[in-house]
């Protein structure tokens, strides 16, 4: 089953989910140290481009070295959902040596999902550049990420 999709950029097309080829390339050693793994499954899953928003691919297929990597996680997510569905429920631990406690999330991946993901990551990253170590209370950590 396809599905259309619009990237952040305006890059919309059709994709579907993985098949069991698709998955295979997950697990080649090869593209995972050459870093073509994610290229390779967008490759394989994308089935047409209906516009190409501000790519110029002439009349070859989509090359997704050259994509934006907003548009490639955003594409990954919506394969990621044709294939196991939108619900996306993982594992954390909590880093902090007295804690080590697990906490279950899930997440729904719909049209923002990426978008959201996305600013959770980088708001993360600017806590660890900021210097607050793991270590620190959570509530001190969270008011440092969004302070102005």
């Amino acid at each position: 089953m396809s599905h259309v999709i619009t990237c952040p950029s305006g890059l919309t097309g059709r994709i579907r989910g993985m098949k069991v080829r698709e998955e295979r390339v997950l697990a080649d050693w090869k593209l995972a140290k050459s870093g073509g793994q994610i290229d390779a499954l967008l490759g394989a899953c994308g089935q047409e481009t209906l516009e190409p928003g501000p790519y110029d691919f002439g009349d070859k297929d989509i090359d997704w070295g050259a994509v934006l990597q907003g548009d490639r996680f955003f594409a990954l997510l919506q394969v990621r959902a044709l294939t196991y569905g939108p619900t996306y429920a993982f594992a954390l631990g909590c880093q902090n040596e007295g804690c080590r406690a697990r906490f279950e999330w899930e997440l729904q991946l719909r049209r923002n999902a990426g978008e959201r993901i996305l600013s959770a990551m980088l708001g993360w990253r600017v806590v660890e550049v900021e210097g607050v170590s793991s270590g620190a209370p959570r509530a001190a950590a969270r008011s440092r990420r969004w302070s102005a």
